[in-house]
C-alpha cells in the first residue's frame, strides 16, 4: 500500500500515547487503512451491501487481528476478538471513532472528523483566549457543574485545558463561544458520562484530549440544530 496521511504531533501528549501500545497500534492502523479522498467504494456479500466513504474503513475482527499481529520475544501476538472489541469501544468512548455497523463483511468504522484531521489548516496555530475569556468560561463551568460550595479553583492545568478547548473547538463554530460552551456542559449533565463524583466533572477529565472535546462540542451543536428544526416545524403556517 502506498500513500500517506497527516498525523498530529500532539499525539505525544495524548492519553493514547501513555496507555498500552496495542491501543496506539490499532488507532494508527485504522488511520492508515481508511478510505482517503472523496471516493466511496461499495462491497457486497450475497444480499449484504456496505458503502465505505471517506474516512471509513471496513474490516473484520479476524482481518484486523491478522494485519496487526507482531512478535515479542519468541512469540507472535495476535489479538482476540474480545480484545479488539474492547479496544474499539475505548476508541469510540474517547470520540476517536464511530462504529457504524457490523455484519458479514466486517465492521464499518468511521474516523471522527477525518477531513479536518487531513486539512493542513487545522494544524496552524490558533489565537489564544485572553485571561478574561478563560475566567468567563470558568464562571460558566461553575454555574453548570460546580455543585455546592466550596467550589473548586481555576488551576493552571484547568486554565490550559479551557484555553485549548476555546481556541481549537469553541471558536471554530459560528456564534458566541460562551453560549456553545454552556450548551456543551448541559449535554454533559444529561449524559450517562456525567458522574456524581466531582473529579469526573473537571475540565481536565472531560476534555482531556482533542477527540473527547470535539465529541462534546459536536453533540451540543447537533442537539441545538434538532431543537431549532423541531421548533420551526411546529410553528409553520400557511398564509
Amino acid at each position: 500500500m502506498s500513500g500517506w496521511i497527516k498525523l498530529s504531533r500532539d499525539i505525544l501528549t495524548n492519553d493514547i500515547w501513555k496507555r498500552s501500545s496495542d491501543d496506539l497500534r490499532l488507532w494508527t492502523y485504522l488511520l492508515l487503512k481508511c478510505t482517503y479522498g472523496s471516493d466511496s467504494f461499495t462491497y457486497r456479500a450475497g444480499s449484504e451491501k456496505v458503502v465505505v466513504g471517506p474516512g471509513q474503513v471496513l474490516r473484520s475482527f479476524s482481518r484486523i487481528s491478522e494485519d496487526c499481529e507482531y512478535s515479542t520475544g519468541n512469540k507472535i501476538v495476535r489479538w482476540s476478538r474480545t480484545k479488539i472489541g474492547r479496544m474499539l469501544k475505548t476508541l469510540e468512548a474517547e470520540g476517536r471513532i464511530r462504529v457504524i455497523s457490523q455484519g458479514k463483511l466486517g465492521s464499518l468504522i468511521e474516523i471522527t472528523n477525518w477531513a479536518e484531521r487531513q486539512d493542513g489548516e487545522s494544524y496552524r496555530p490558533k489565537p489564544k483566549p485572553t485571561p478574561a475569556e478563560v475566567q468567563r468560561l470558568w464562571d460558566v463551568w461553575l454555574e453548570e457543574l460546580g455543585g455546592k460550595q466550596p467550589h473548586p479553583r481555576l488551576t493552571q492545568r484547568r486554565t490550559k485545558v479551557l484555553m485549548k478547548l476555546y481556541s481549537e473547538q469553541l471558536t471554530k463554530h459560528p456564534g458566541d463561544p460562551l453560549v456553545l460552551f454552556r450548551a456543551v456542559l448541559r449535554e454533559v449533565k444529561k449524559s450517562k458520562h456525567h458522574m456524581s463524583v466531582r473529579g469526573y466533572q473537571m475540565p481536565e477529565s472531560l476534555f482531556r484530549n482533542v477527540e473527547r472535546s470535539e465529541r462534546w462540542v459536536l453533540e451540543a451543536i447537533s442537539k441545538s440544530k434538532k431543537k431549532t428544526q423541531h421548533s420551526v416545524g411546529r410553528n409553520w403556517r400557511v398564509e
